[in-house]
């Protein structure tokens, strides 16, 4: 069951196919390094109708195709938005986050009809999700210097997903992909780049850990032998992971 079946004012970047950018629905996609999710909708006239009446046709449309695209947003390596419906506090308070999108162009043409895109707030979205699934700080937390997490994870194929884990190749669980609680509120889990020199990328600071993902499963984030020792003995219980420092590289 899911949750949810001119004048020109542009915000936002390009938004090409990439790694990056995926299409969740037909014509939805998001942005997992601007953290939106994108839908447009098409108001066509009739021939009576006032400019106002299709431009809520727009909004309508607009409306129904962020609701189709937030449902199959995936979370975790399991779970889409949808699959979380069941819990019922989430899905409730995650539905009426879907109307806060904002149109980010309008074109309005001779014949009548009006096209409008639009985006809205993953952080927003999700924000619910990540304060129930947020952990409280450990009483001893692990200090290196290290002002973030930087994984590349280029050529291993994996999949966006608002909170991806980090696995050693025996499937120990070395980051759960989550945020602290004192942090739930305007933290996120993960930021995705298909170029570490991309600005959205300098939330990891000025001196990341850096490892490298040998492969993944679907989202989760597999390293090599090696960097799962060196990640073990520098960055469990590391401040810095639940604070939305983590960065991931993806490309081929």
């Amino acid at each position: 069951m899911m949750f949810w079946l001119g004048l020109s004012l542009a915000i936002g970047g390009d938004l090409s196919e990439s790694d990056v950018v995926r299409e969740v629905a037909a014509g939805v996609t998001v942005n997992w390094t601007e953290l939106t999710l994108h839908a447009s909708g098409v108001g066509r006239t009739g021939g009576t109708e006032g400019r106002r009446a299709i431009e809520q046709l727009a909004r309508r449309e607009v409306e129904a195709s962020m609701r189709q695209g937030a449902a199959r947003i995936p979370v975790t390596v399991d779970d889409s938005l949808d699959d979380l419906s069941s819990v019922t506090e989430l899905s409730e308070a995650i539905r009426a986050r879907v109307s806060r999108w904002v149109v980010t162009e309008a074109r309005y043409y001779a014949s009548g009809n009006v096209e409008l895109d639009a985006a809205l707030s993953l952080q927003d979205l999700l924000k619910p999700y990540t304060i129930k699934s947020a952990v409280p700080m450990p009483e001893r937390l692990s200090q290196p210097e290290v002002t973030g997490l930087l994984i590349d994870a280029r050529g291993s194929r994996a999949r966006p997903a608002w909170a991806p884990r980090v696995l050693a190749p025996s499937g120990e669980v070395l980051f759960a992909g989550g945020v602290w609680s004192e942090h739930a509120v305007s933290a996120i889990p993960v930021v995705y780049v298909n170029d570490p020199a991309h600005e959205a990328a300098r939330r990891v600071g000025e001196r990341p850990f850096v490892v490298v993902a040998d492969g993944a499963s679907g989202p989760d984030l597999i390293l090599s032998d090696a960097d799962a020792k060196r990640f073990r003995a520098t960055m469990i219980d590391a401040e810095v992971l639940g604070m939305g420092t983590v960065v991931v590289v993806l490309g081929p």
